[in-house]
């Protein structure tokens, strides 16, 4: 991390020495490296999310079936050949 702070034409300007205690800091710059991605996830979390998210698709297909089923006209298609 990087303490930074704005000069006089508001160009980022770093601080030279960094301070001990980041919280006295106006602005900080966090690397790439040291910011953890959303997607990095463990197994144990990629079930817990499938866990979650699966019974909202088969409650999705279960209810687009009864509305099939509802809509669906009870008499056999016409031939039209």
């Amino acid at each position: 991390m990087l303490c930074v702070q704005l000069d006089t034409s508001n160009f980022v300007q770093v601080i030279s020495p960094q301070p001990a205690d980041i919280t006295t800091c106006t602005m900080v710059i966090v690397a790439p490296t040291e910011v953890k991605s959303p997607f990095d996830l463990s197994v144990d979390d990629a079930l817990t999310i499938s866990y979650a998210v699966i019974p909202v698709f088969l409650a999705a297909f279960a209810w687009r079936m009864v509305i099939r089923a509802l809509n669906a006209d009870s008499s056999p298609p016409a031939d039209t050949a």
